[in-house]
């Protein structure tokens, strides 16, 4: 018995039921999909990028993240196909995001030469 259910009585009345809700626990809803549709493939000359993903929605991008996070490059994914230019990026592990309406995908990658 909690306290809310109990009603204190004020002189001779009885106290009344309180009527008991019932609480369901909440649904998360889905704010973000991750996907893992992506191939990526480096050129020969390391120079480019090549990014293999079908885009679902008009207005999908990408970024390209350090190992800190902070996004180095970002630019747009309109076909199939993307070529990106990494000629100027460091050696070192990248992250590479998709951001496509409700769907995230992202594919690790490492720059040497």
């Amino acid at each position: 018995m909690f306290v809310s259910d109990i009603l204190l009585s004020v002189g001779n009345k009885k106290p009344s039921p309180t009527p008991k809700r019932k609480i369901g626990l909440l649904k998360p809803k889905t704010m973000i999909r991750i996907e893992e549709h992506v191939k990526v493939h480096v050129s020969y000359c390391k120079s480019n990028l090549y990014v293999e993903y079908l885009p679902q929605t008009s207005r999908t991008i990408f970024d390209i993240c350090n190992e800190n996070g902070r996004i180095i490059k970002t630019g747009s994914i309109n076909d199939f196909e993307t070529k990106i230019d990494i000629s100027e990026l460091e050696n070192s592990k990248y992250v590479l995001l998709i951001l496509d309406g409700d769907r995230v995908n992202s594919q690790n990658f490492t720059v040497s030469r």
